[in-house]
């Protein structure tokens, strides 16, 4: 059963589902390029944010309420073999939604893994007040990360219809910043990383093997930017390719 927060993108022929999490700003469209490249075996599943484009719902701005909504909403599509995928903020959201999934109190499978693409972790906004910075400084901090299409970098008077979302979305990536760690997730762990990211350093892809108890798997992706999720999508599908396939669990066991 699909919900508005959830949006089947391809039915698949396998049992392996893929949630795939947008970045800043993102929405259900954010991964097509990527999908295409997925081929037709996964069930792909790639969130709608609330209040952005293509959602009818009311913007938020706290990372545990977004959460607790897409709980929900994963109760009622998820199987037995599925996998969290989060580029950027994505990333972010992802690991506070396997936390959750991995609680003593949960009531669904727990995820098979989680797939972390060109995303610092959430200590990278602690302290930080961009939500609130003005437009003119808000607007060229999005463009730095490349977030938006070419034909809309320059242009501002329709960027100014999309402040809201970005606004609502370094909020919540403030708020899961002041989310205590506790615990260290139990679960399998991919981090894919971009070599030639310049918005984050490489410090903060070693600070993520803070948030995990098993090994974190880091799979760099050549001459990668921010947004490699797009440009070099077919190096990405063949990562996760070999994750749901199993090959690093079997370099881990030798």
């Amino acid at each position: 059963m699909e919900s508005e927060l959830l949006i089947k993108m391809t039915e698949g022929t396998s049992n392996q589902q893929l949630i795939l999490f947008p970045y800043l700003g993102g929405s259900r469209s954010s991964f097509q390029t990527l999908i295409m490249e997925l081929g037709d075996s996964y069930q792909v599943w790639v969130a709608n944010p609330p209040g952005h484009i293509g959602s009818n719902s009311p913007l938020v701005e706290d990372m545990n309420q977004l959460v607790d909504m897409y709980y929900e909403a994963l109760k009622k599509i998820v199987g037995e073999e599925y996998y969290l995928v989060g580029h950027s903020m994505g990333g972010n959201i992802a690991y506070f939604l396997a936390k959750k999934l991995c609680s003593s109190e949960c009531e669904l499978a727990r995820p098979m893994g989680i797939i972390i693409t060109g995303s610092g972790s959430p200590k990278v906004m602690h302290g930080q007040n961009i939500s609130q910075w003005d437009e003119e400084r808000l607007l060229h901090k999005v463009k730095s990360y490349g977030l938006l299409p070419p034909e809309l970098v320059n242009e501002d008077d329709i960027l100014q219809a999309f402040v809201p979302i970005f606004r609502a979305d370094y909020k919540i990536l403030e708020t899961g910043s002041d989310i205590e760690i506790e615990e260290k997730l139990e679960l399998p762990a991919y981090l894919i990383w971009g070599e030639k990211v310049t918005v984050e350093s490489i410090d903060l892809v070693v600070d993520w093997l803070r948030y995990f108890k098993n090994r974190l798997v880091v799979m760099p992706i050549k001459d990668g930017t921010h947004m490699f999720i797009n440009s070099h999508a077919k190096e990405v599908s063949e990562y996760i390719a070999k994750i749901t396939k199993g090959c690093y669990d079997q370099e881990e066991d030798e």
